[in-house]
């Protein structure tokens, strides 16, 4: 699959669409929706054998958009990333099932201000296989930004509304996978005695 990736990338570079240096960054991405897809598709399967499949799409629909400018970790490979989602869906279903209904708005309320903090204090966490400028860098950090303030509405929506609804925890939970995914990626740097700012693009 790879061969086809850089076949379509080099095929790319040929009509001008893009540059040739950026042959090796569009079939990494190529591989990476392809993935990322194949990853969601599978998840959404197993959902429907849980019996939580919108709940699931809900997560979804939290976590990819703050995922993708936000940030995180990556696992070093296909397999490693497969194999976390999947351990991520099991405590997203386990906390779905126990978690205290009467304290589901505390929860919420708790994990969007952790995410929204994180997304203000580290976003992005750039992926170093992602060639991204300091002006992308910007543009990501904004984008994140407005998706956390909407999200959080959203929460906030949940909260009031509609006060001890799973659906809200499960959008919750998806940002809550973000946010963690990113403080990983904070605590691995500062362990190697680095800071952010100058590991995050090696060791995202």
């Amino acid at each position: 699959m790879k061969r086809l990736y850089t076949y379509l990338s080099k095929k790319l570079a040929e009509q001008g669409t893009i540059k040739y240096e950026d042959i090796e960054v569009c079939t990494y991405g190529m591989e990476t929706f392809v993935f990322s897809c194949f990853e969601i598709f599978s998840v959404l399967l197993i959902s429907l054998l849980v019996k939580n499949f919108f709940a699931t799409v809900i997560f979804f629909v939290s976590f990819v958009p703050l995922r993708m400018y936000a940030g995180g970790y990556h696992s070093e490979t296909k397999k490693g990333c497969y194999m976390v989602m999947l351990v991520v869906y099991l405590i997203f279903t386990l906390s779905l099932r126990f978690s205290p209904k009467n304290h589901i708005q505390l929860i919420e309320i708790i994990i969007s201000s952790f995410t929204s903090f994180m997304v203000l204090r580290f976003a992005p966490i750039v992926n170093y296989k992602k060639r991204v400028n300091e002006i992308e860098k910007k543009n990501y950090k904004k984008i994140a930004l407005k998706i956390i303030c909407v999200q959080s509405i959203v929460v906030l929506f949940f909260v009031i509304v509609y006060p001890y609804n799973i659906y809200g925890l499960a959008f919750s939970l998806g940002q809550l996978t973000v946010a963690v995914s990113m403080l990983a990626v904070v605590v691995k740097n500062k362990k190697k005695g680095g800071g952010l700012n100058e590991k995050n693009e090696r060791n995202a």
